[in-house]
């Protein structure tokens, strides 16, 4: 009888590894093209920005499913209340990166690069804040400080809008 058993979880031991195989394989097996889709809702003071083009990016807390290069976003803001009214389609694009990013009071830490604010040397942490949707970067951390608290910990998405030629060819009828 022991013999028996042992032949069985043999076998099981084999379909165990024959499944796993395979679903390696599935997986391995998806185009390279192949991306995820995400939606993320501006508020409305950003919701302008956006929709005109001038907002690039925005800096989230880090999401259960990370965004990656090559994703497609589509940014929405609320047309009323929030979870009480329809979603209105700001504009379409896809992730050109998705970074870590540490916002604290002095300083910005992104990637591998870290800017201390003060100086002189906040220029770059003041365009970042522009870029952001904010005046500067003492705004940028205050809205922060209120939203989130701080330091914040999350990652910065920025993205590029499709070309009006490229949007205008994907609605043409194929013939």
């Amino acid at each position: 009888m022991l013999l028996v058993e042992r032949k069985f979880w043999n076998c099981m031991d084999d379909e165990c590894e024959r499944r796993k195989e395979m679903k390696r394989a599935s997986k391995s097996s998806k185009p390279a093209s192949c991306s995820s889709s995400f939606v993320r809702m501006f508020k409305p003071q950003f919701a302008g920005l956006v929709e005109r083009g001038e907002k690039l990016q925005t800096v989230r807390p880090i999401p259960k499913r990370m965004p990656k290069t090559g994703d497609r976003l589509s940014l929405r803001a609320w047309e009323g209340k929030p979870y009480r009214s329809k979603q209105r389609v700001l504009r379409e694009a896809v992730v050109a990166t998705a970074e870590p990013i540490t916002i604290s009071e002095k300083t910005l830490e992104r990637g591998l690069s870290c800017w201390i604010y003060g100086g002189g040397r906040s220029i770059g942490m003041d365009n970042f804040a522009q870029a952001d949707g904010f005046k500067d970067w003492p705004a940028l951390v205050e809205w922060f400080r209120e939203t989130h608290g701080l330091p914040f910990s999350g990652v910065l998405i920025h993205w590029t809008n499709p070309s009006r030629q490229d949007q205008a060819a994907r609605k043409e009828p194929i013939e």
